[in-house]
Formats: C-alpha cells, sequence, structure tokens
C-alpha cells in the first residue's frame, strides 16, 4: 500500500519527482489536474464533482473548474450578460415581476461578516423567498441549474475535442464557437 502511494505521489508531482520545470503554484496545479484526468480517464472537467453536494457548493466547484479550464464568465453565466451584477440585477427584476408581490421591507437583523459577505447573504436569502414566493424549490432549482451547466460544459467540451483541440488548451474564442445553443444539450 505504501508503494502505491509513493508512486502516486512521485507520478503527480514530476516538477518535485521528475525533470518537469514549472513557473508557479499555477502551472503545478494545471499539471496535477492534467496527470489525474489522464489517469482516472476523464473526458469533462465535470466529472469527479459529487452530484450529490448541496446545490451551492456543486454550482460553487462546476463554476470553478470551468472558468479554470478557460470557459469566459458569460458562457458560465449562459445569460448573455458580461457580468454576475447584469445576471443577478436581471434575474432579481425578473423574479420580482414574476412573483408579482412587493419585496419585504428591511428590518432584519444583518448578518455578520464583511461587507461583500452580506451582500451576497441577502442576495441569496432575497432569492430563497423569490423562490417560495413563486412556488419553486430553491435547492431543486439550483441543483438542476447546475446539472444543465455541466452537461452544456460537456458539450462544449466534446466539441473542441470532435475539431481536434484541448479544452485545457482552448482560447475564449473557441469556447465561444463551440458553447451549444439551449437545443444542442442532451437532456440529462
Amino acid at each position: 500500500m505504501a508503494a502505491g502511494l509513493t508512486d502516486k505521489l512521485v507520478r503527480r508531482h514530476p516538477h518535485v519527482f521528475g525533470s518537469v520545470t514549472v513557473d508557479g503554484a499555477a502551472a503545478v496545479e494545471t499539471n496535477w489536474d492534467r496527470i489525474k484526468d489522464v489517469e482516472k480517464g476523464r473526458r469533462s472537467v465535470t466529472e469527479g464533482v459529487p452530484l450529490s453536494q448541496p446545490a451551492l457548493a456543486l454550482a460553487a466547484k462546476l463554476q470553478k473548474r470551468a472558468v479554470k479550464v478557460g470557459v469566459p464568465l458569460d458562457l458560465v453565466l449562459s445569460a448573455g450578460q458580461s457580468s454576475p451584477a447584469e445576471v443577478v440585477a436581471g434575474l432579481a427584476g425578473d423574479l420580482a415581476r414574476a412573483t408579482d408581490r412587493p419585496p419585504t421591507p428591511a428590518g432584519t437583523p444583518a448578518a455578520s461578516g464583511t461587507p461583500a459577505e452580506t451582500m451576497i447573504g441577502d442576495l441569496l436569502f432575497a432569492a430563497v423567498l423569490l423562490a417560495r414566493q413563486a412556488g419553486v424549490d430553491p435547492e431543486a432549482a439550483l441543483r438542476t441549474s447546475a446539472r444543465r451547466f455541466r452537461d452544456t460544459l460537456t458539450t462544449a467540451e466534446d466539441a473542441i475535442r470532435t475539431a481536434g483541440l484541448d479544452a485545457r488548451e482552448a482560447d475564449a474564442a473557441s469556447w465561444r464557437t463551440h458553447w451549444p445553443s439551449a437545443d444542442e444539450i442532451p437532456a440529462g
């Protein structure tokens, strides 16, 4: 067992035990990801992400992996906007109109922590309220969106590979060219 662990450690760290030269922690992580993908026979950066984890953690992990391989943010957001703020503003407005109810008055104590943490917490809390008003289970809705994103990303990776490219090396233009439309994503 110890020999197997040693082999794995040496194999996954060629910059320490082999002749690979790296220029920083990011290169070490990129090499490690590639080696692990080959070892496990992974065809998608989404493979190995447990789908049973809570929806927020699932969404965060899928987004992190997508951005790590170079998927542009506007594609991660899948809403045509160029920033999360535009998406949040648009979705909040859409949800408010869809529920046709005024927002509840402020007055509850703010969450502790940084201003950013408080704002994000308030936004997520408000999204849960809007979901309840719309009769939607927010956990299930986020899980569905996270899985749809996973399917979209996997479809794009397959298209990039079919074009003879490496998804980990693809630039933003390649991702945009191969990003599927909603009707090209297999039902999953």
